[in-house]
């Protein structure tokens, strides 16, 4: 059975406006804006003879570190940088997937406390400009 077939003219479809560009989402880049503002936080309540310290939960209760630094790299992965309870230096890279970090109050291991807080907040205030 042969069909006829209608003709049927042809639409023309405005062109749609190009949608603005969206940044991705850092995932590193989060955790570590998070984390800057939890030292900040923690720091405000030590006493004077107290500084901020990390226990890495995931490597047993018995690590503690002293932070001096915290970073990121790429998308997926933070550096925490200190000295262990010894005054070895030490530095974490951590998987933000993986991420647990127990922030705890712990003696000074110099005469004054190491307050990293406000270097961490500068550090926030120019990545964000």
């Amino acid at each position: 059975m042969a069909r006829d077939f209608i003709e049927m003219p042809i639409l023309s479809v405005p062109r749609m406006p190009r949608l603005p560009t969206v940044e991705l989402r850092n995932p590193a880049r989060s955790a570590y804006q998070h984390i800057i503002k939890s030292i900040i936080a923690f720091e405000k309540k030590l006493d004077a003879n107290e500084e901020i310290g990390a226990r890495l939960v995931n490597f047993g209760m018995g690590e503690t570190v002293h932070i001096e630094g915290v970073g990121y790299w790429e998308e997926d992965f933070l550096t925490f940088y200190g000295k262990n309870a010894d005054g070895n230096p030490v530095e974490l890279i951590q998987h933000v997937s993986q991420l647990n970090v127990l922030l705890v109050a712990i003696k000074v291991i110099k005469d004054e406390p190491n307050r990293i807080g406000f270097v961490l907040a500068k550090q926030l205030k120019e990545e964000s400009e």
